[in-house]
């Protein structure tokens, strides 16, 4: 039983260093392209669900 335990931590760890990831190149493109768009939350989320 203490198996699936383990492998619930194990999908958390890899699902959080996934969004993790995914945030960090978001504020990438964000800030890459400052000139073009506003510093704002739907930019985050717009270049976020583009690099979901």
């Amino acid at each position: 039983m203490i198996y699936l335990l383990y492998i619930l931590i194990g999908l958390l760890i890899v699902l959080g260093v996934n969004l993790a990831i995914t945030a960090f190149w978001a504020v990438h493109d964000m800030y890459v392209h400052r000139d073009r768009e506003d510093q704002d939350f739907t930019t985050f989320k717009k270049y976020f669900v583009r690099r979901l």
